[in-house]
């Protein structure tokens, strides 16, 4: 992390592709600056949102307009007792994680469960001490000489009345993995099961910002605790979320919150309820947003195949976000070390083995992947992704 705060404010010539931010989208910074430009006309309104703490759970009005959008949207059964506002994610997921980690009235609930890695590396920094990752290695299915997949392996997965939560990004960071319906549902029966809750980090997913390059909406049940994320649609200077959850750990999660931030961010879930009642938000994910960053992955993946056409490599097959998970299978040398080379030659990525959470550090696999961001001008991703083939490429003779 070091390395990529250094790559933004040092070297002008570095090409940053190990970072998650959003790129400045022109189209969605234009909406952006005209409902900042709308509230900053209204003072009545503008002093409100500075001048006065939220309620725990957030600004009503931004709690009922997105029961009544998941309502109308999907037939999900919510009201806005179902929804509370988050300073982002990372915030919400520290709460979440420790909030539900501890004794209870039947266990020791101690563990936080991934079902599938890689997955998000920030989410093991968000455990106080007592709580622990369990992670099972994934299934590897090979598509073609290109491409790969890695599957939930239901064999080992164990949900135990250890288990604190069980948790996924989707689609997956880095990877971009799609977990389908029939794998989400039957993840949350069995976390069900031994009472612990089925967590789904949504910051790159549906319904917003819907980074997602298929027919995939979201899923949620009274199980379910669905975190959504404005950073992605391009407002990550604003840290602001939401989480969709039952009343009652919406009600646990506001009092936990209240504590550590007294209020939620306003200003974030005023442009959002300015983007859901003006009937935009849909139309800006799936035609500005979307679409920008799956032109942006289609070009870099496609030379990026091209280039490594004689190498071993693959990538993951990509379902949504804005990262490329590279394989580089039997790499001369550790992932880390590529990372080291590429950032002589002025190109940060990051480096996969630190997305194995919680797995033997003896599993060559982890060392042998990188995650590449392609949320970048295009002139700076195409020399990226050319000095990246080049190295490896190298490295394989």
């Amino acid at each position: 992390m070091d390395d990529l705060a250094e790559a933004n404010k040092s070297n002008q010539d570095t090409i940053n592709m190990g970072g998650g931010s959003p790129f400045p989208i022109k189209a969605s910074r234009e909406v952006y600056t005209s409902l900042f430009q709308e509230l900053a006309n209204s003072r009545a309104e503008i002093e409100k949102l500075y001048g006065q703490y939220s309620a725990p759970a957030g600004n009503q009005e931004t709690r009922d307009k997105l029961a009544g959008y998941l309502r109308k949207k999907f037939g999900w059964n919510v009201s806005s007792e179902h929804v509370a506002v988050t300073n982002g994610n990372q915030a919400a997921l520290f709460v979440l994680f420790n909030m539900l980690g501890g004794p209870n009235e039947s266990a020791e609930r101690n563990e936080i469960l991934f079902p599938l890695i890689p997955e998000y590396v920030g989410y093991q920094n968000l455990l106080l001490p007592g709580l622990k990752v369990r992670a099972p290695k994934p299934s590897i299915q090979i598509l073609n000489d290109h491409l790969f997949e890695y599957r939930v392996d239901f064999s080992r997965i164990q949900v135990t009345e250890k288990t604190a939560a069980v948790c996924l990004s989707q689609p997956s960071n880095p990877a971009g993995k799609i977990h389908s319906e029939t794998d989400l549902k039957k993840l949350d029966y069995i976390s069900n099961e031994k009472g612990a809750p089925l967590i789904i980090d949504s910051a790159y997913g549906a319904p917003f910002p819907n980074i997602i390059f298929s027919e995939c909406p979201p899923y949620w049940s009274e199980n379910t605790i669905l975190l959504l994320s404005l950073s992605k649609l391009g407002l990550p200077g604003l840290r602001s979320g939401l989480i969709v959850a039952s009343p009652e750990r919406i009600a646990a999660f506001s009092k936990f919150s209240t504590s550590l931030n007294l209020a939620p961010n306003s200003i974030g879930a005023h442009i959002l309820t300015e983007l859901v009642s003006r009937g935009a938000i849909d139309h800006l994910c799936s035609q500005t947003i979307c679409n920008f960053y799956q032109e942006k992955i289609a070009f870099a993946s496609s030379k990026l195949i091209s280039s490594l056409a004689d190498t071993p490599c693959r990538l993951h097959h990509m379902g949504g976000g804005f990262f490329i998970w590279l394989w580089c299978e039997h790499l001369p040398f550790l992932g880390r070390e590529l990372y080291s080379r590429l950032k002589t030659k002025g190109v940060v990525v990051a480096p996969g083995e630190e997305f194995f959470l919680g797995l033997e550090p003896d599993w060559s696999h982890g060392r042998e992947c990188i995650r590449i961001s392609c949320a970048l001008p295009d002139t700076q991703l195409n020399v990226g992704i050319e000095l990246i083939a080049d190295e490896i490429v190298d490295a394989y003779r």
